[in-house]
């Protein structure tokens, strides 16, 4: 079934996603940190001297960034977030199946020096319908989620493939036994024995009689050839066994089903 184009929204975005300008690597921890709830929205839940002593002043994103500046960054996107950027459900929006279907038919660079969050926001996603009132900041920090969870998927299966094909090559389905004779499991012998065995022709012919009728049969001396014969009327008795088994067990459940719901049948009045 043909995809549905995407419609490409021409009006404006919304204010909200205007006033995001790109911001730096140390600025949006702060924000994904505050979205992701890791770092609290009350200054007295958490002060700014002691988020700086204890946890980002450590952090390398944020070398060279004077404790001045952070703190009034904070506060700034404390504000907006305690003010509330209008938000979508992400789990239930159409921009998050867009994203996946991108991944999966590799639409996407799943590196982000090739391509990264605001450069597909800016010339793919911001300008599609199914993004319409997805702020830039949730977009950002959903997609980077995504990409990231999807390379590593990715590179997972290269490697159950490797590890599949390994297998295949180290195991493989031998079709001689160690005495340097033909396995006859694997052979055209066996599927015109087990029609024979069916046909009762097992019955009527002796071992040897009915080893020399088939020329497959005869690339395997007459000593493989007789077991072969009991094993394929064994396993015909038991094939034949699970089928009734099942048969006897489909009438079971017809009977129980009946017994459960009578069928009332009308019983005429004599006038």
């Amino acid at each position: 079934m043909p995809k549905e184009k995407r419609q490409v929204r021409n009006d404006p975005l919304p204010a909200v996603e205007s006033t995001l300008p790109l911001i730096d690597e140390w600025d949006r921890i702060i924000v994904d940190d505050l979205i992701e709830g890791i770092l609290p929205e009350s200054h007295g839940q958490l002060t700014p001297r002691k988020a700086w002593d204890d946890v980002y002043s450590h952090m390398v994103e944020f070398q060279g960034v004077e404790y001045r500046v952070f703190r009034e960054r904070l506060k700034t996107r404390r504000e907006e977030h305690k003010n509330g950027l209008p938000t979508v459900d992400w789990l239930k929006s159409a921009a998050r199946q867009v994203i996946l279907d991108d991944l999966k038919a590799d639409i996407i660079p799943l590196n982000e020096a090739t391509m990264s969050a605001q450069d597909c926001w800016d010339e793919i996603y911001s300008n599609l319908v199914e993004f319409h009132g997805v702020p830039y900041q949730q977009f950002r920090l959903n997609f980077t989620k995504m990409r990231d969870a999807h390379a590593i998927k990715k590179e997972l299966a290269v490697w159950d493939e490797m590890a599949v094909d390994h297998d295949i090559e180290k195991f493989k389905v031998k079709t001689h036994n160690t005495k340097g004779q033909r396995c006859f499991w694997l052979s055209e012998a066996l599927p015109l024995l087990l029609e024979d065995v069916r046909n009762k022709k097992h019955l009527r012919m002796k071992p040897k009689k009915l080893w020399q009728s088939r020329t497959e049969y005869r690339e395997f001396s007459l000593e493989v050839f007789r077991p072969r014969i009991y094993q394929a009327e064994r396993r015909i008795k038991f094939e034949n066994y699970l089928e009734d088994d099942c048969e006897k067990k489909e009438r079971q459940k017809k009977i129980n089903r009946a017994s459960r719901n009578p069928v009332r049948v009308p019983v005429r009045r004599k006038k």
